[in-house]
Parts: structure tokens; sequence; C-alpha cells
């Protein structure tokens, strides 16, 4: 922390507005030009010890196909233009995430209270609603200011039980009222999860690791990080309306360019050298799909960790840009960062510019207004 010259306090004047805007909370004020989402069976999935809950999910199957809604904590309602709270998040940039604390781009009063989507309260909401049809493809989508309620804090080890069929029957119980929506939200994520495979998304083995400290915060372990049916689920549904998102305006794209050839080169002489066919990959600019090609044929093999890793840090680091040019390992011409503004300012002002579309301001002032904004 002191290293990075990462910034533990905030300042009192943000304190102090953060602190009216939390005891304030939410207004029956606020209700006015929101549609009602109260009595849907929306819920929260995310690990046990977080704090900062800002995605909620929701899935309806319809003739048709199935109704998605992600419904992501309304961070620009309470951190406006210019104010204190506004110009520290600014600063910050992003929350910052150690084994044992978060350091948080917002005060706590807001990004653990106000604004996070804590289950059995009324909460703001900026939510996707998108329909799919049975294939998986988006055939609408709107973005809508919300009032919702979020039926059952879920946690990623519970419904992973939920799923594989080892749950127990208090954890059944305690899901039954958004069973429903999680089944069909499994179930779409299923098919979601095909159609990724299908324009040839990469499902690396990035050997991430979970430090476990004791109470006086030395490591005593190291376990390795899984990513489960659960966590799974929820990418896919964020990955939905982040396509969603990707509005021809003023914005913040997540584009994550083609790799670099020196870097395909170095890949190459790896996969030679461990005994790897590597025809897919012998060109200039390789496709995603050439990528994952290459995993599915070292699937299972000593050197498959490996060759994991050495992919990964082949591509180029994903990043933040006014230009769409298309994210490589998602294999998406258009994405965009919606789905996390408590913790990554990107996201804030990505609300900030589709909260002043949605609301009605014309499309021509949005980008007089905003073009700067966004550049800078």
């Amino acid at each position: 922390l002191v290293e990075n010259k990462v910034k533990l306090d905030f300042d009192e004047a943000t304190l102090q507005e953060a602190a009216a805007v939390g005891e304030r909370g939410v207004d029956p004020a606020d209700f006015a030009g929101r549609e009602d989402l109260r009595d849907w069976c929306i819920f929260t999935i995310d690990s046990k010890d977080a704090k900062d809950l800002d995605d909620a999910i929701s899935v309806k199957r319809t003739d048709f196909g199935y109704t998605l809604g992600v419904h992501i904590a309304d961070v620009s309602h309470y951190v406006k233009e210019g104010s204190a709270i506004d110009e520290e998040a600014i600063n910050r940039g992003t929350s910052v995430y150690f084994a044992d604390r978060v350091i948080p781009m917002l005060p706590e009063v807001l990004s653990n209270g106000a604004c996070s989507l804590n289950a059995g309260t009324d909460k703001l909401a900026f939510s996707a609603l998108i329909e799919l049809d049975k294939e998986g493809h988006i055939t609408k989508y709107d973005f809508k200011k919300t009032i919702i309620n979020s039926k059952v804090r879920g946690v990623y080890s519970e419904v992973n039980e939920i799923l594989d069929g080892t749950a127990s029957e208090e954890i059944l119980n305690k899901y039954a009222p958004v069973m429903e929506s999680l089944m069909s939200a499994k179930e779409l994520a299923d098919i979601l999860k095909a159609n990724s495979a299908a324009r040839g998304t990469m499902e690396l083995d990035s050997g991430e690791s979970k430090f476990i400290l004791d109470e006086n915060g030395i490591c005593i372990d190291i376990m390795p990080r899984v990513s489960g049916e659960a966590e799974q689920l929820i990418e896919q549904m964020m990955i939905a309306a982040n396509i969603a998102s990707a509005h021809k305006l003023p914005f913040l794209y997540r584009v994550h360019g083609t790799p670099d050839p020196k870097r395909v080169e170095e890949l190459v002489t790896l996969l030679q050298l461990v005994g790897v066919p590597c025809k897919e990959i012998v060109k200039p600019n390789p496709e995603t799909q050439d990528f994952a090609a290459i995993l599915d044929r070292v699937r299972g093999l000593p050197c498959e960790t490996l060759v994991s890793q050495r992919l990964l840090r082949t591509m180029e680091k994903a990043r933040y840009s006014t230009e769409e040019t298309g994210h490589f390992g998602l294999a998406l011409s258009d994405y965009s960062h919606y789905t996390s503004p408590i913790r990554r300012y990107p996201d804030t002002s990505i609300h900030r510019v589709l909260s002043a579309f949605v609301e009605g301001m014309p499309a021509e002032e949005v980008r007089r207004r905003y073009a700067q904004f966004c550049e800078t």
C-alpha cells in the first residue's frame, strides 16, 4: 500500500458529504420516474465476505426465450459530478483489493451502505432489461432507472452446492424465494457460455491464487482460486449487460487488442518446444479462436498450465478507450463496462453518460456534454 502510494483515508469534506448522502439513504422522493421492480425475484451472488454488492440479477423464461435483468447500483445518483465524493473517486480510480482488506473507491457509508444492494432493503438501481431468444441471442434491450429489493443475499459457495446437488435443506430454504429465477439463470448461462465457445472465446486457466492469512495478517497458506458454476453464471450475465451497454455515444469502451506479433512468436517457440503443433497461430494477426484451439489441444496434457499462463501473457492488457476497437479475449466487436460502478470509476462515468441518455437528453446534447469528459 505504501509502496504504491495508495491513499488509505478520506478527507473530512468527502466523509461529511458521504455521511449526509448515506443518512438520507433511499428517499421516496427518489422514486419519481423510476420503474418499480420490487416484486421481481431479484437476488445477488457474491463471495461470502463481500460487502460492496453492486450487481443483482433476475431471469424469467418467456415464450420466446428469456428476460434477463441485470440490476446495478445507481452510484451516479449518489456521486454527483463535481462533488467532493466525485473528485476523490476520480483520484482513486478504483477500489484496491488485498487478501484481507479492501481500500474502497467510495467511503464505506456509500460502498457498503447506501449504494450496496443489500437484501431486504429498497435500493435505487440502473437496470439493463434484456430480451434473448431461446438460442441466447439478444433481440431487444432497454436501460431503466429502477427501484429494487433483493430477495436473497446469495453466496457463490452456496449456489455452487445447489447447482451440484449437495446443498443442505437450510441452503435450499434460503434460496426458495428465488429458486425459479436462479434455475432459469443457470439455463441461460449455459446457453450463453456455449455461444461464447462457438465464437472462439478462450477458457483460460490463469492459475490465480488465494492467500490465506492468520489474525496477524501473516500468510499461512496459498490455495488455488476456483471458479465454479455460480461464478461463471454471474460472469455470463454481466457480459450480456456489458454488450448491451456499448451504445454509440461519447463513451468508454472496454477494449482488448490483438496480441503483439513478437509475443506470438515467443508463444509459438514454446509450443514447438513442448511438442504441440501450432499452425493455427503462425500468422501476424491471430484470431481468438486460434488461441482457443491451442488451449483445446493442450487440455489434459502436463504442459496445460504452462501453455495457458504463457498464452495469457501473450495477450494485450484490456483497457478503457473512447474508440470501440473490439475485445479480443471475448471475441466481441462491441463491449463496455457498466457493471461495477461502486469499485471502478470508468463504470461510474459510463453510468453518468447512460443516465443522461435514458433520462431524455438528446444524443447530440449527450455528445456535446460528455465527449470531453470521456476523453479525460
